[in-house]
């Protein structure tokens, strides 16, 4: 189990799964000692979640994702001309994110206050959000409308991704978005895990 505190006001905790009750009422004490009033996060990688105990909390649903993931011998390119983002045309990407994802935590002033950590590009009304700052790209969000324009950014988000050297690309995609899942099978990401995360306020 691991806590993440990402801001003053929000934690993380990654696939907490203790032996018993005792252990939970323990550890959310414990939480309720040391951040009451926080935003809390509990993220489960590939294992059960206690649906009991985040009921307990008044825990809900956040997300609920298949895992897929792209290396360099699968990427089948779909070769198209898109709009890479820079300080200079910033303001192209950040009216369709903050319009699209309001409530995101990686809101447009945070991402272009430290822009060297992200690929970011964009293709008819459509963008791709890529972390770049680690040896695994990830994408954080992908807004497409379709399977061809997902295919375009995707296939040129990773062509990027591999010509910097990462070793592969992690894609988390919602469950009620079939259109993303559809668009990363077709250019070579395969299918490799589940996760579900539950949000709930100490």
């Amino acid at each position: 189990m691991e806590l993440i505190e990402v801001d003053e006001k929000h934690l993380q905790v990654n696939d907490y799964q203790p032996d018993n009750a005792n252990e939970y009422n323990a550890f959310w004490q414990d939480l309720t000692n040391k951040h009451k009033g926080k935003t809390i996060d509990f993220c489960f990688h590939n294992c059960k979640a206690p649906v009991e105990f985040m009921a307990l909390i008044n825990a809900s649903v956040l997300e609920v994702c298949t895992e897929t993931r792209l290396i360099p011998a699968n990427i089948i390119p779909e070769n198209k001309e898109t709009t890479l983002i820079t300080k200079d045309n910033f303001r192209v990407f950040s009216e369709l994110h903050d319009k699209m994802n309001p409530g995101i935590y990686w809101t447009s002033e945070r991402i272009e206050s430290d822009l060297k950590r992200w690929h970011i590009i964009v293709y008819d009304c459509s963008y791709i959000l890529v972390s770049m700052w680690s040896d695994v790209a990830e994408i954080f969000v992908l807004e497409v409308e379709d399977v061809h324009k997902g295919r375009v950014l995707l296939s040129a988000a990773a062509t990027y991704a591999f010509e910097l050297s990462k070793e592969s690309i992690l894609f988390m995609i919602d469950n009620d978005k079939p259109v993303q899942l559809e668009a990363a099978r077709l250019i070579g990401f395969t299918e490799c895990g589940e996760y579900v995360a539950y949000r709930g306020v100490i």
